[in-house]
């Protein structure tokens, strides 16, 4: 597309450095309206469900389209409320818990106090639109709170944006809705290639836990809907009858420091073993010591996700052991079962399906130790565990790597994404008008 190279001039802005010398910066409350969002209170059931669309946070994409959310309210509860209708084609960022999605409206709609909405119908909205998330790191950092980070209205109000001329907000908009619809179905197509790999290997592991390596030896039907038919020489019992211990994280609050040992929780457990970062919470030496004597977590033991990401398991690697939060559970496995084996079996879809259904039922969606020690599972011979957890782990690293191959591949091309947006949203580089 023919481009035209005009004169560039000093933003003043860190993050967008030079700009055309005929486009503007201007603060978002100059050329938006900035409206708030409210609740209605929940106590109140004729306030709720009703024809009126209201969005929280949690009902939008990181970005793209919204048009209603997974609640709507009646007249009465949008009455009750500071909530504001925004009409379709309006801006909505997410101000708190996260900061940063922005999407457009696709209708009429009211959000919760955890967006704000631009309106402007003097503007190319969705020139903005892509021009916020070029800058959706500096939203971030622009949050501020104690109890919790927000963006607030100030903030947001007194936020620097580019203003090109407006048959250029167009143009711009409109070149990188061409764009970005080509890039965003590559994208699309590589996430469904990663999803079936998980979903094949998913599958593998189900098939090689209740079945075996021999696909000649005679089935028997479990008797159990999500079991299916197993190898007939294996047994069904339950995972307490293959563990000499069991127990979970520490239930207890303490204070955190500059300096001491590590006090994990279940965004540390993957499958691949644990992930420590940089930031991780830190305690007392002396509340270490409390919460690990009771001799938990030992090398070999499984380590299982029982609130927040269900289901996550790993084999503990480590010779010392770390002190971790409630939202773990080890497992420590005896003479029946080997450590590798039996996290393929917790992994196997019949364990994942049991784990959800616990979580499902409990009030505070997690699973106790007490419930996870019921779940049915299948006991193999020993010999056969070894063979099994040999040939998964082979079959698992070479779909791993695809995976991971794939992943790379896609934020290669997201970050592709990004980088279009910002050289043309910010004058970097011309669209002719």
């Amino acid at each position: 597309m023919p481009t035209e190279t005009l004169m560039m001039k000093d933003s003043k802005i860190g993050s967008i450095k030079d700009i055309p010398i005929n486009w503007e910066i201007k603060k978002t409350k100059y050329l938006f309206d900035v409206v708030n969002g409210s609740t209605p209170d929940s106590d109140y059931y004729d306030y709720w469900d009703g024809d009126i669309n209201w969005i929280t946070p949690a009902d939008m994409v990181d970005f793209g389209y919204v048009s209603m959310g997974e609640r709507s309210i009646t007249k009465k509860g949008y009455k009750s409320c500071g909530t504001t209708l925004v009409p379709s084609n309006s801006i909505v960022i997410s101000t708190r818990a996260p900061i940063g999605k922005i999407n457009i409206t696709k209708s009429e709609l009211c959000t919760n106090q955890g967006c704000k909405c631009l309106v402007s119908e003097k503007l190319c909205n969705k020139y903005f639109y892509y021009l916020l998330y070029s800058q959706k790191e500096q939203l971030i950092d622009a949050g501020r709170g104690t109890t919790f980070i927000e963006l607030s209205t100030f903030s947001l109000s007194n936020f620097s944006l580019i203003l090109p001329p407006l048959p250029e907000q167009q143009t711009i908009a409109d070149f990188l809705d061409k764009k970005c619809e080509k890039i965003d179905k590559v994208i699309g197509e590589i996430e469904e290639q990663i999803q079936v790999l998980e979903d094949y290997k998913k599958s593998l592991i189900t098939e090689t836990v209740t079945k075996g390596l021999d696909k000649n030896v005679p089935m028997k039907d479990s008797g159990i809907d999500y079991l299916g038919k197993i190898s007939a020489h294996y047994k069904i019992t339950k995972l307490k009858y293959l563990l000499s211990g069991i127990t979970d994280g520490t239930h207890g609050t303490f204070d955190r420091f500059a300096e001491g040992e590590y006090l994990l929780s279940a965004k540390n457990v993957f499958e691949d073993g644990l992930h420590i970062e940089e930031n991780e919470s830190l305690i007392s030496e002396r509340d270490y010591r409390e919460i690990v004597k009771k001799g938990f977590p030992r090398k070999g033991d499984v380590l299982v996700c029982c609130v927040g990401t269900i289901g996550r398991i790993c084999v503990y690697s480590l010779d010392k052991p770390l002190a971790f939060q409630r939202s773990v559970v080890f497992l420590r496995p005896n003479k029946k079962v080997k450590s590798k084996y039996l996290q393929y079996l917790m992994q196997a879809e019949s364990s994942q399906i049991q784990m959800q259904l616990f979580a499902n039922a409990s009030a505070q969606a997690g699973i106790y130790m007490g419930t996870l020690q019921t779940i049915i599972v299948i006991e193999v011979p020993i010999a056969e565990q070894e063979q099994i957890a040999d040939y998964l782990d082979k079959e698992c690293t070479k779909i791993d790597k695809t995976i991971n191959d794939k992943k790379e591949q896609l934020e290669t091309i997201k970050e592709y994404k990004k980088s279009l947006i910002y050289e043309y949203v910010t004058g970097k580089k011309r669209v002719a008008c």
